[in-house]
């Protein structure tokens, strides 16, 4: 739950660097507020919409973010969550 804190010119280096420190093989386990985001979703997912930071995590921007720094990437989940609207969990591997 911190990827949306960074602005998204810093997301492509933080992601480089997570691939950089992790051994092959390793695995990045990734929680945060973004993904498909529905009507359904409620007040805060339309707030997350508007969110410089939040908005950058919308749709397939984050496996797209960490496949692009090398990383094989699966979503795990997706589930509606009342304060923030809608959390994505991600597996992401750096091949051996």
């Amino acid at each position: 739950m911190m990827l949306h804190h960074l602005h998204s010119g810093a997301k492509p280096a933080a992601a480089a660097e997570i691939f950089r420190v992790l051994r092959p093989g390793g695995r990045l386990h990734l929680v945060d507020m973004g993904g498909n985001l529905t009507a359904e979703d409620g007040l805060a997912a339309r707030l997350v919409r508007h969110s410089p930071h939040a908005a950058g995590n919308l749709g397939d921007a984050i496996p797209l973010l960490l496949r692009s720094a090398g990383f094989d990437c699966t979503e795990l989940a997706t589930e509606r969550h009342r304060f923030v609207g809608r959390l994505t969990y991600f597996s992401a591997t750096r091949p051996a």
